[in-house]
């Protein structure tokens, strides 16, 4: 989403949409009858990725010039079983399919890096879920370089803690988070400063889908001046 905008990013090479014209940077204007807009694509997603999965989609299209056409999209389905089997030997690969889902699950979640020689360290973080020692290595490693890039882009949220720290690491003052309410109280929530925070420029990427945590730290970093933020309106998901 850009906006209110449902924007085509990228097309998957030898698929149906590529065999269809569908190209980057096509609005899509009608999905299957419905408008695709910010508060109705959570729904549509919902509807057609796992309550009712389609054989095909019907997109309406407007490419960057303006013109519109209509596009009927062939899907891929991926059959899993129907029934898990955890007992006994004819479960066992059950299990094991199981485990390695997770296993798969934390690869994904992980915390990656990448180095632009000394200038920017660019740090993806797809949740709030680090420990403050791994978030000491994060902060760390910034600090060899003069800038950071902190990708937040799908970021759900997760943990206050996390988000503590990583706020702690960019700053060498005590920082107000939010007021944390509750129902018999009211106490702010402060993140303390590291002892060798990161103290060189900060850009947070952000879209639609950042959400509690990583929406707090994106207007941490705004009120108190940090770091400039790039990117779409967030989630509204505080809470």
């Amino acid at each position: 989403m850009i906006g209110d905008w449902c924007i085509v990013t990228q097309v998957r090479p030898h698929s149906d949409a590529e065999a269809k014209g569908v190209k980057p940077g096509a609005q899509i204007l009608t999905l299957n009858g419905y408008t695709p807009t910010r508060d109705t694509l959570g729904t549509i997603q919902y509807i057609f990725a796992a309550l009712r999965p389609q054989p095909s989609l019907r997109l309406g299209l407007q490419d960057p010039s303006g013109a519109k056409r209509d596009a009927e999209i062939n899907t891929k389905f991926h059959q899993k079983k129907l029934v898990t089997d955890l007992t006994g030997a004819a479960g066992a690969s059950d299990i094991w399919n199981i485990i390695r889902d997770e296993q798969t699950e934390e690869h994904l979640m992980r915390a990656r890096s990448a180095e632009l020689g000394d200038q920017i360290l660019v740090l993806k973080l797809p949740a709030f879920d680090f420990t403050s020692i791994e978030v000491g290595e994060m902060i760390a490693k910034a600090r060899k370089h003069q800038a950071l890039i902190v990708d937040l882009r799908g970021n759900s949220g997760g943990s206050i803690e996390t988000l503590r720290y990583l706020i702690g690491g960019v700053f060498d003052k005590e920082v107000k988070i939010a007021d944390r309410v509750g129902r018999k109280e009211s106490k702010p929530e402060i993140a303390k400063p590291a002892r060798e925070p990161f103290t060189g420029k900060i850009v947070v990427l952000v879209d639609n889908r950042s959400a509690s945590a990583s929406e707090l730290f994106a207007r941490v970093m705004q009120i108190e001046k940090r770091g400039t933020v790039i990117g779409d309106h967030t989630s509204g998901s505080v809470m």
